[in-house]
């Protein structure tokens, strides 16, 4: 059992902070759990959309996000939170890992 509490209060953070609170209004956040250690998950965000998953790297749990945007098709950032700090990756690395950790499409 892995303890998911920071990289889902930094995930939280991250979205609160990138898209603004404002649009979180009565939307409830995922929680991360032992699921997300095979699965892909999505979370519909407005104007776009979040992909992640949960890798064990080192024994520790990392979150990998992706967020892609319906308005602009070119937009597409990629992070790795391993709890302590949310880093930018580049999109490969993200699709690398999600293949490495044999992980299955989205939830």
């Amino acid at each position: 059992m892995h303890n998911l509490q920071n990289i889902e209060m930094n995930f939280h953070n991250h979205l609160k902070t990138g898209v603004g609170l404002y649009f979180f209004k009565g939307i409830e956040f995922p929680k991360m759990d032992e699921k997300l250690f095979s699965q892909e998950a999505v979370m519909d965000v407005p104007f776009g959309a979040c992909f992640y998953f949960i890798a064990v790297e080192n024994e520790k749990p990392v979150l990998y996000l992706r967020t892609v945007s319906r308005m602009d098709p070119d937009f597409e950032k990629v992070f790795r939170d391993d709890g302590e700090r949310l880093k930018p990756i580049k999109t490969n690395e993200y699709l690398q890992k999600r293949d490495e950790h044999n992980v299955k499409g989205v939830i």
